[in-house]
């Protein structure tokens, strides 16, 4: 049976609300970030705590590979990224090993959603690129790659 935490604050017993949240998201972090566990196992076990499709709008900031990465838990990939440490790891780390092999490398990431894949590479890239057509991600969008604007993104 799910547990239902509650994420607003109420006037009876809200430091003992939010200490409790604290406590379950450090250890769901820590669970969702122990890679010799099968995926499928942490993505169930914290999604019993924390569905994303339930869990409601609840802002974060979190270091990304050396980056701030800022979010919403109500958005799925941003989800992914606050409780495993980024979404399809394999395949940003499989893309950092190619463009780490030329110079001057130049993202383009059509699509980019809330921008985790542009974040991500605009370390390992002279440039990135990002078009995102749907106007709903790009305020998420540009919230990530304003901050980090030391890289060129376009």
């Amino acid at each position: 049976m799910p547990v239902n935490l509650p994420y607003e604050h109420s006037a009876r017993g809200s430091l003992k609300t939010v200490k409790a949240m604290f406590n379950i998201d450090t250890l769901l972090r820590f669970v969702g970030r122990q890679e010799w566990l099968r995926v499928g196992l942490r993505y169930y076990t914290i999604n019993r705590f924390v569905n994303p499709k339930r869990s409601g709008s609840r802002h974060f900031e979190v270091n990304f590979y050396g980056l701030k990465y800022k979010g919403d838990l109500g958005q799925y990939i941003d989800w992914w990224v606050y409780y495993f440490g980024a979404y399809e790891k394999a395949e940003l780390l499989l893309m950092r090993d190619i463009v780490a092999r030329r110079r001057n490398a130049v993202c383009v990431d059509v699509g980019a959603n809330v921008g985790q894949h542009s974040l991500f590479l605009s370390r390992y890239c002279a440039e990135v690129h990002a078009f995102e057509p749907l106007q709903y991600f790009v305020a998420a969008l540009q919230c990530q790659i304003i901050p980090a604007a030391n890289k060129k993104f376009r």
